[in-house]
């Protein structure tokens, strides 16, 4: 039988496995030893003494137990398979190419997780190249012809024995086996526990929200739901825990850890593995951290670049360089050096052993032989920088063992890993793969790690220090904290903004008409404002006669609007007909060169657009209006500008922007936190026109010309956002309960934007966030540093 005990809680695992195993011994199942280590130690907290084994020993014990010895002789791991596929390769007379060899075994291992037989995989390969598949059969045959039992082939031979029943009457039998910390298993491991249930108790816990989020193709999904039961262990309370928030700018991680008076016992950075130049940003004097130290990198790297200085061998003299190599590093007692050696002499004996015709030795015998030795050096071990420490230091993976106050969180953007994990294959594969075993998915390990966080920081007193604009716009790091209500109590952007700057002259004018541009470049950067439209100063040169990025946009506006003068339907001959005359009237211009490739972004990017506002028309029934103009005068100042497109109908309207890409409307965040401000500048004015009431259905949003499943619309109205998902194109449409509030939000937002506009005197480059230097025009003239300011001693 297997259980899949729903936890919020890991405690509440441990509180289930000790009731229902009671007295009766277990065994844990985990990974890799740094878990089996950490449920060891957890079980002998409570009271109880486990056996914590890793995957990999738990397999050698079983097959040793079921599996005939003449079998298993022939199990091969990693770095044999990869010597003897590599000299079948080479024999077999495929091309000596190390890069398709590898493509080829990384291939071969992949799909046999899913499946061993020759039908399986030549159906997948039916989807890549031929000389790829060929020679991914190539090695699968060769695998069964020698009958090579590698890791996946174990599973199977496992799984099969076990159903097939008869098996010694002392083998023991109604085992607690509890498969603990598990990102996901593959087909063959899924296989293999469905076996493993029919004669033991198999437990799993899984994170109650993870799995309700889980779809069909996840792997918690696929065992056998006669032999299965899910339970629900979770305690009917659920806390609601505020969490304290620090934001801090770019690069002043250490900074933000130094202002407050708190003093941390325990640091988590938002990683899954510690690198040791992240140690470098933490301002703490004595610091304990497990970072991976691999040893034997530095004498791998010198064997190779030794070896590969030559190039060609035989054999015999390659064997002979590597025992020079091994005297000399004698002489200098380099004991590591000696060990890599030796491990290469024995993968060269083992090339040699498979065939007298691999006796000319080159570059890919020697890239098989390299590779095959790197896998077989000693593994990474751990090195902690420091015996006596006041601060402990942990990576995301160990956050469940973490049960202390005063723990401070950090994510900054240079971490990685926090994606979760999945493989890119063509809809064809990932369909195919799917139907005979679990994919990887990154979003249900990222439910997983969401349900972690939620749980760690109940269990705490945590601060979290993140650096600005990552919740605002990487939409996966942020969904990971959507369980988190956070409470900000510090902020050091003020601090920034106080740094002292080289001194510009900057011609201040009164502020007399304003556009929605305009403020957008203030907000973005005072100094980008000052420069571009006091200033009036644009260093970028542009190429007589070429059409800049700027022409493009404005062609392909105006191309979009003269068709809907004239045509309500789709008509091939009066799209081409618009392009041959807009083209036409601009190749009349002499000093204007239209290249071929402006030609083709211009007639893919409006017909797509043209399509899709076609089949919107259809659907809604509204009129069009283009380049809608607007000025209104507001406190002595003029707003204007023009709407790309304004449509409106008995019940609806919407207000829409065209972009020749997504780059500057990365998520629906930056809009309701107006860090775009275009279309709420538009909404405002057309508000306090009357063009727009707010009772009616309502949406605003950008349409990307390059892209227009990239398009991203805000609306008001649930009737409206399953109209606008019908439109084929369109996946990004979110409502918004909550709108009218917003607008007032935003004139507040805007009020206090012109103020600061018209009440600065040094424009000081302070971006608001990284991303305003990106694009700037000014950005090679602008006195600043990476971070938006300079030093005060510069």
């Amino acid at each position: 039988m297997i259980k899949i005990p729903l936890i919020r809680k890991t405690q509440e695992f441990y509180d289930f496995a000790l009731k229902l195993t009671e007295s009766d011994e277990m065994t844990v199942i985990c990974p890799n030893p740094a878990i089996a280590d950490s449920v060891r130690n957890r079980f002998d907290s409570l009271g109880r003494k486990v056996n914590s084994i890793t995957i990999s020993k738990f397999m050698k014990e079983e097959l040793n137990a079921v599996i005939d010895e003449d079998i298993l002789k022939n199990y091969k791991g990693k770095s044999e398979l990869i010597v003897i596929l590599g000299a079948v390769w080479k024999k077999i007379g495929k091309k000596p190419n190390y890069i398709d060899f590898k493509r080829a075994f990384n291939l071969l291992t992949e799909f046999r997780s899913f499946s061993t037989s020759e039908h399986v995989l030549e159906t997948v390969l039916e989807n890549y190249e031929e000389a790829l598949s060929h020679g991914v059969l190539w090695l699968h045959r060769f695998l069964d012809q020698l009958e090579i039992v590698d890791e996946h082939k174990s599973y199977f031979l496992l799984s099969e024995r076990l159903r097939q029943g008869d098996l010694d009457p002392g083998l023991e039998q109604d085992r607690n086996l509890l498969f603990y910390g598990f990102d996901f298993l593959t087909g063959s491991q899924v296989d293999l526990l469905k076996s493993i249930a029919l004669r033991d108790n198999v437990i799993i816990p899984f994170y109650k929200q993870a799995y309700e989020k889980s779809i069909s193709t996840d792997w918690v999904n696929w065992f056998d739901p006669h032999n299965q039961e899910v339970i629900d262990v979770c305690e009917n309370s659920q806390t609601s825990k505020k969490a304290k928030l620090v934001r801090f700018s770019k690069g002043y991680l250490a900074q933000s850890l130094q202002s407050g008076a708190q003093n941390f016992s325990h640091v988590v950075i938002g990683t899954k593995k510690i690198l040791r130049e992240d140690l470098q940003e933490l301002p703490f004097p004595s610091l304990k951290a497990k970072v991976g130290v691999n040893i034997f990198e530095e004498c791998f790297l010198n064997l190779k670049a030794s070896l590969n200085a030559q190039g060609d061998y035989s054999l015999e003299e390659l064997t002979q360089k590597t025992i020079n190599l091994i005297n000399q590093a004698r002489g200098e007692k380099n004991y590591r050096f000696i060990k890599t050696c030796l491990i290469f002499l024995e993968k060269i004996n083992e090339w040699f052993e498979l065939s007298s015709e691999l006796l000319d030795i080159n570059q890919f015998d020697l890239e098989i032989l390299f590779e095959a030795t790197e896998l077989d050096l000693p593994r990474i071990s751990f090195s902690s920088l420091s015996t006596e420490y006041s601060t402990e230091l942990s990576s995301v993976r160990e956050i469940e063992d973490i049960k202390i106050s005063d723990v401070a969180f950090c994510l900054t953007s240079n971490y990685q890993g926090l994606g979760g994990s999945s493989h890119n294959y063509s809809e064809n594969v990932e369909k195919y793969l799917a139907s005979i075993g679990p994919v990887r998915r990154a979003e249900l390990e990222q439910e997983v790690l969401k349900s972690r966080l939620v749980e760690f920081n109940e269990d705490n007193d945590v601060n979290f220090f993140i650096e600005r604009n990552i919740l605002e716009h990487k939409t996966n790091i942020s969904n990971l904290f959507e369980e988190i209500e956070f409470e900000l109590v510090g902020n050091t952007s003020s601090q920034i903004a106080e740094k002292k700057y080289y001194p510009m002259d900057i011609s201040k004018k009164e502020l007399v008409s304003l556009s929605a541009s305009r403020l957008q470049k203030y907000f973005e950067c005072p100094r980008k404002y000052a420069l571009t439209y006091l200033n009036k100063i644009m260093p970028f040169y542009k190429i007589p006669g070429e059409l800049s990025v700027l022409d493009l946009g404005r062609i392909e506006h105006l191309v979009i609007e003269t068709y809907f003068k004239k045509n309500q339907d789709w008509s091939e001959i009066a799209f081409n007909k618009v392009i041959s005359d807009l083209l036409e009237l601009y190749r009349a211009e002499p000093t204007l060169k239209i290249k071929d490739e402006n030609v083709v972004e211009i007639i893919s990017y409006t017909k797509e657009a043209i399509l899709t506002l076609v089949e919107m028309k259809t659907q809604f029934g509204m009129t069009y209006e283009f380049e809608l103009p607007f000025q209104m005068r507001e406190e002595n100042i003029n707003f204007n500008g023009s709407i790309d497109l304004f449509a409106s109908g008995v019940e609806t309207n919407m207000i829409v922007d065209f972009k020749r890409s997504n780059a500057s409307f990365t998520s629906y965040q930056s809009l309701k936190d107006f860090e775009q401000i275009q279309l709420w500048f538009y909404l405002l004015r057309m508000y306090k026109a009357k063009k727009v009431s707010l009772t009616q259905d309502l949406a605003i949003g950008y349409i990307d010309l390059s892209n227009i499943e990239n398009s991203l619309f805000l609306t008001n109205s649930p009737t409206l956002l399953s109209e606008l998902k019908n439109i084929k194109k369109f996946t990004k449409v979110q409502l918004l309960s909550d709108f009218e509030d917003l607008l007032e939000e935003y004139q507040k937002f805007e009020n206090e934007v012109i103020a600061n506009l018209n009440s600065d005197i040094s424009f000081a480059p302070n971006p608001s966030s990284p991303r305003s230097c990106n694009f700037c025009s000014i950005s090679s003239i602008c006195p600043k540093d990476n971070k938006g300011a300079l030093d005060d001693n510069a």
